[in-house]
């Protein structure tokens, strides 16, 4: 126990004579840089300062070269006395580009005859899909207000085969036409 508080005095008064050694070096500095200092610099001497420095610059661009000695200001000189190339157009003007004329024509035409109505949309629906055991997908199309599982190859009501099933769609065939529609998923 005795040893310990021994210990603990001695650590304190090492402690002690660092933080002295510390706080007249930091005077000492202070005193030297005070010393330094002769009071406030006057206007004068800052505006000689200046003038001094503006001398002792290298020639160049605005003296750039002090910032990067590698700037070659031949080489900015040369490219700043080029001229600019003209603009062809006005770069802070958003207009629309006007729409092309129709080419004019000897006599007028009559209205334009309506464009063939669309084809009525398909009778099916699908509905969504499954995967099955053995890699085959099984899908769900409506028809006729009844819901049909189908693979492919199969046939809905003896009128549409079943042509690819896939993730987003269903692909068939109307067997009277031989056209073909792509049924989408819905998500």
């Amino acid at each position: 126990m005795k040893k310990r508080e021994q210990l603990s005095k001695w650590a304190v008064g090492v402690l002690g004579v660092v933080c002295l050694v510390l706080l007249v070096n930091l005077v000492r500095g202070f005193k030297q840089a005070r010393a330094g200092t002769s009071g406030a610099i006057s206007p004068a001497a800052v505006a000689a300062r200046k003038t001094q420095a503006r001398s002792e610059a290298p020639a160049g661009v605005g003296g750039l070269s002090r910032y990067d000695p590698e700037l070659n200001l031949e080489l900015l000189k040369k490219l700043q006395s080029r001229p600019l190339s003209p603009l062809g157009r006005d770069p802070f003007a958003f207009e629309s580009p006007s729409p092309p004329r129709p080419a004019a024509s000897a006599a007028p035409q009559g209205p334009a005859p309506a464009p063939p109505a669309p084809p009525p949309p398909p009778p099916l629906k699908a509905m969504g899909y499954a995967d099955m055991p053995g890699g085959v997908r099984e899908a769900y199309v409506s028809y006729e207000d009844q819901v049909y599982s189908v693979q492919e190859g199969d046939t809905i009501a003896s009128k549409f085969k079943v042509l690819k099933v896939s993730p987003t769609q269903v692909e068939v065939e109307d067997a009277s036409s031989k056209e073909k529609l792509k049924l989408p998923i819905a998500p």
